[in-house]
């Protein structure tokens, strides 16, 4: 059964991040985020991973982001409104390239807005390794899942392996995912020496879409693990609107 949950954002269980208000009690324009900052988890190199962070305007005046600053060449933050009316909201989608880095990467991307000079700091963390064969205890086949047309329109879905290589059954969930392109479906548990099947599937209306996008999953062991798989959408034109 598919499980999503937006928890915070933590590292070995520890919270580093999760909302941030910045405005003036005395009114004006005020910023809210939902979450400041999301770790990606492990992931290989060459690709591109994403994740969307949600700003909403919550003073008495409208909300103007007069700039927003990527932090390096590797990441790419299309933002949908610059200008939101009280009560507005809008999606700062992040996009990192993990190129050839094969280590822990912490990259701070920030806004600037009309509230004052105050930058409204970012943090998005990954783990890029060469082979997903190093990335204990799960070994995911394909780590890239290709949902592309292949001149069939029912075809909208990819079946990836998730191998636990562990001493220890593991649950896993779907805690990030472009809610309105694909689903994707997990088992509840792997058991340990075990390998099950995962299921992503583009959603009807997408079905004609073309995108880059990511899904991030967790596990329930102590560190919470997780796995951020690449998932891409090519050439839908011969899809058409699927069924």
């Amino acid at each position: 059964m598919k499980q999503i949950s937006k928890p915070p954002f933590t590292i070995a269980g520890i919270v580093l991040a999760f909302m941030v208000i910045t405005g003036s009690a005395l009114g004006g324009p005020a910023i809210k985020l939902v979450e400041s900052g999301f770790d990606f988890g492990k992931t290989i190199q060459h690709v591109k991973v994403t994740h969307d962070f949600w700003i909403k305007s919550i003073g008495d005046q409208p909300l103007v982001i007069t700039k927003v600053v990527p932090g390096c060449g590797c990441t790419e933050i299309p933002l949908r409104d610059s200008v939101l009316a009280p009560g507005d909201s809008t999606v700062l989608s992040i996009t990192f390239s993990t190129k050839s880095f094969a280590r822990k990467i912490t990259k701070r991307p920030y806004l600037l807005t009309n509230i004052s000079d105050q930058r409204v700091q970012l943090v998005i963390k990954a783990e890029v390794v060469i082979e997903p064969e190093q990335m204990a205890p799960l070994k995911i086949t394909p780590f890239e899942i290709d949902v592309s047309a292949s001149g069939r329109a029912e075809h909208r879905h990819a079946v990836f392996l998730i191998e636990n290589q562990g001493d220890q059954d593991v649950r896993l969930k779907v805690i990030d995912e472009p809610e309105e392109l694909v689903e994707t479906t997990l088992p509840a548990v792997v058991k340990s020496g075990e390998t099950a099947e995962g299921i992503v599937v583009v959603k009807k209306e997408a079905a004609g879409m073309e995108f880059e996008k990511s899904v991030t999953i967790e596990l329930n062991d102590a560190n919470h693990t997780r796995y951020s798989l690449p998932v891409s959408r090519l050439n839908p034109s011969s899809a058409g609107g699927g069924k």
